[in-house]
């Protein structure tokens, strides 16, 4: 079983980057879109929308790029999911 967590991107966080801004390959398959972020920083959209947006991205990740992700799982099976969010604060 894979465990997935989050943290802060900052310096000596190791991880896989999956934002919108900066995420290469297929991280990119798991990053929110530009409007769902803007939507929720702008008070557009609730966590709960929010939420129910991202799901719907996740749904359509496809196979392969869910076996990448649990290939850069580290010792002990955790995946370290990688954010500008300041830790604490929804994500």
């Amino acid at each position: 079983m894979v465990k997935l967590t989050r943290a802060q991107i900052r310096p000596g966080v190791r991880g896989v980057d999956v934002t919108v801004k900066s995420a290469k390959g297929f991280a990119r398959s798991f990053a929110p879109t530009w409007k769902i972020v803007m939507g929720y920083k702008n008070e557009t959209l609730t966590e709960a929308q929010y939420t129910e947006q991202y799901v719907k991205i996740l749904d359509a990740v496809s196979v392969e790029a869910w076996r990448w992700l649990y290939a850069q799982a580290a010792e002990g099976g955790e995946v370290v999911l990688l954010c500008y969010c300041r830790d604490g604060w929804f994500c």
